[in-house]
């Protein structure tokens, strides 16, 4: 067990402050980092949310410019690791071998197919790890380098 207590056998529900949900936060934090900025206020009501008011999402908005920035030093390997894992992951989900299928137009749908899969999963991966490696930064659970 680590010295505060946070991570033990019973996990996050001993936690000192187990009683205090801080879902509804993280979640709104995550939607910044995440969320193409012009579609945060349309996405918190669909996921449970109450937007700030005006200013407090000026706030928000300008906490997620500082949090994601902090990341900036690992854009490159986070953007090599999230091309190897949807790799991964498109090869895992879709395993077609091309070579075997004996249309040419099924053959090129199922490639094209493939390829918007994994281009699109790419960001997701991406924007998702970059997210959760800012807001672990940001609370204090990992540190660059040698802060």
């Amino acid at each position: 067990m680590d010295n505060d207590g946070l991570f033990d056998e019973e996990g996050w529900d001993s936690a000192p402050a187990a009683d205090i949900d801080n879902t509804p936060m993280v979640r709104g934090r995550l939607v910044w980092d995440i969320v193409p900025h012009e579609h945060v206020t349309e996405m918190f009501p669909e996921l449970g949310l109450v937007p700030s008011s005006e200013e407090g999402m000026k706030l928000e908005h300008a906490e997620c410019h500082r949090r994601m920035n902090v990341t900036t030093p690992l854009f490159p390997l986070i953007g090599a690791y999230a091309t190897l894992i949807t790799d991964i992951i498109g090869t895992m989900l879709i395993s077609v071998d091309l070579d075997e299928v004996q249309d040419e137009e099924d053959r090129e749908a199922l490639a094209a197919a493939r390829e918007a899969f994994c281009n699109q999963n790419f960001i997701l991966i991406r924007a998702a790890a970059t997210s959760i490696i800012a807001n672990f930064l940001d609370v204090g659970l990992l540190k660059l380098g040698s802060e």
